[in-house]
């Protein structure tokens, strides 16, 4: 139910939405999780949160399952509506 960065005209806006989504890459990269073809239709927003949407080239690196600190964000990409 959210858009993609590329319909955002508000620049204020787009800096917001990139520093979550760079945020949230840097955790998907610590628990090995790289997405493989990031661009800004595949990164959603909506007023509740920011999230990368088309895991179809995405791979693990070194996943670690016992990293405990990273529970909330694998909840969310496995539970994340696209």
């Amino acid at each position: 139910d959210g858009k993609d960065l590329g319909l955002s005209t508000n620049i204020g806006e787009i800096a917001v939405l990139l520093k979550e989504a760079k945020e949230q890459l840097i955790l998907m990269h610590d628990i090995g999780l790289i997405h493989g073809d990031i661009h800004y239709c595949n990164i959603m927003y909506s007023d509740e949160s920011t999230d990368f949407i088309d895991y179809d080239n995405s791979s693990y690196l070194n996943f670690n399952p016992d990293a405990t600190k990273y529970l909330t964000l694998l909840k969310h990409l496995v539970f994340q509506k696209n």
